[in-house]
């Protein structure tokens, strides 16, 4: 009496198939490239300061054939907003006013676990920076014995410029890697009831993958 195992080997391979194609379909979905790119008109509104947080329009993927280096290029209009201002006591007054904007790079190889890329690590890069200090002596009505207005100096300041700067990230294996960036902000209000601020307008990520000399 003979026995055919046909069927069941078919099934088997077909069930076996199935498998491989379900464990690497996650990386067939992402061709291979040498370059990858991201861009958005408003990267950041502002509303979040003190924290990192993701600029979430600023990610891409890139799928590398072979050990490469990643050169990462962020770049993005920023706007920057300080007021300062001293009133007449008859003292010495200052008004300070700062908005900073930091940024960084993060890469996940494939396995859940975000590293920041090079250089400026945990801390990221200082993006753009303004920090405006107003000092003077004005006199009060008061102290003239006059029934003179308030006297004060103001200087209210807002500037937008594009700015850019390249991040590494080294020896990446074969396989998909996933990029972001964050931005934390800091500001200091001059005064009570002062407009100060920090945003990124247009923005860009550009991500390639290439080959360095090592020294």
């Amino acid at each position: 009496m003979k026995r055919s195992f046909k069927p069941v080997l078919f099934v088997a391979v077909l069930a076996l198939v199935s498998a491989v194609i379900l464990a690497t379909s996650g990386e067939q979905g992402v061709p291979s490239a040498k370059s990858s790119v991201a861009w958005t008109e408003v990267a950041y509104d502002g509303s979040t300061t003190g924290t990192w947080i993701d600029v979430a329009p600023l990610s891409c993927v890139i799928k590398t054939s072979n050990v490469s280096d990643l050169v990462i290029s962020v770049n993005a209009e920023c706007a920057l907003v300080t007021d300062v201002k001293i009133k007449g006591t008859g003292q010495q007054e200052s008004s300070t006013s700062l908005a900073d904007i930091k940024l960084r790079v993060l890469v996940d190889n494939g396995d859940g676990v975000w590293t920041v890329a090079l250089p400026g690590g945990e801390d990221g890069i200082t993006f753009s920076s303004r920090k405006m200090t107003l000092s003077g002596l004005l006199w009060s009505g008061a102290q003239l014995l006059l029934d003179l207005p308030e006297q004060y100096i103001q200087i209210w300041e807002e500037t937008k410029s594009a700015h850019s700067f390249d991040f590494l990230y080294p020896n990446v294996g074969v396989g998909v890697h996933n990029v972001k960036v964050q931005i934390m902000t800091d500001t200091t209000a001059g005064f009570e009831g002062a407009d100060v601020g920090a945003t990124i307008g247009d923005a860009t990520l550009v991500v390639e993958a290439v080959r360095l000399v090592n020294n």
